[in-house]
């Protein structure tokens, strides 16, 4: 089940990344950079800066279900 996910992990995060890339990145350097590749690393810089903020955003459930397993554990030991 691992090996599944890890590919699905490499699939998304990875290869469709690319794939948009080359089909859509020619047409938006050529006519809305106009070829200038210093907008294109400060437009890629500026994404990147929208998916950190974006990112804030993502709630981790595994870290809270731990969490709260500690928390259990704990007050198991305080009752004994």
């Amino acid at each position: 089940m691992l090996a599944q996910d890890a590919r699905f992990v490499h699939l998304t995060l990875k290869v469709v990344p690319e794939i948009l890339a080359s089909l859509f990145f020619g047409w938006i350097m050529s006519h809305i950079l106009h070829n200038n590749r210093i907008a294109a690393v400060i437009s890629g810089g500026f994404f990147m800066l929208i998916a950190a903020g974006l990112l804030e955003r993502v709630v981790d459930s595994r870290a809270e279900t731990i969490a709260k397993t500690e928390e259990s554990f704990e007050l198991q030991k305080q009752n004994e």
